[in-house]
């Protein structure tokens, strides 16, 4: 079940995207400070692997980090990304996504930076 996690106005919640691209305007996945935390020093597999990207998602060796923070208080919920299986290809998950239910209530995605995988 997924656990729900109450932010403050200002807290920051941040989405990987491959390099170039933009988040969609009601994207709903994102990942705290902690797990992007995580995520450093991985490799492209490991971190494609961990949190489930799509295989047209990894046509990159980049991708773009981008930020939004909230307006006001306001519940999020975190769950444990679930294994995929695309076109034969498997990806075992584990990593942990944040799903914001009202994007209205955060700041659009600003491009903060990088993230190179290595």
């Amino acid at each position: 079940m997924p656990e729900a996690i109450a932010l403050v106005a200002g807290d920051c919640l941040y989405k990987l995207v491959p390099a170039g691209a933009v988040p969609g305007k009601y994207s709903a996945f994102f990942a705290t400070a902690d797990e992007m935390s995580m995520l450093k020093g991985m490799s492209f597999d490991q971190l494609c692997d961990r949190i489930g990207f799509p295989l047209e998602s990894q046509q990159t060796r980049r991708f773009d980090i981008y930020e939004v923070t909230a307006k006001h208080a306001i519940t999020v919920f975190a769950s444990t990304i679930a294994g995929t299986t695309q076109n034969g290809y498997r990806q075992s998950g584990g990593g942990t996504q944040t799903m914001i239910t009202n994007r209205s209530a955060f700041s659009v995605p600003v491009l903060i930076g990088t993230f190179p995988c290595v």
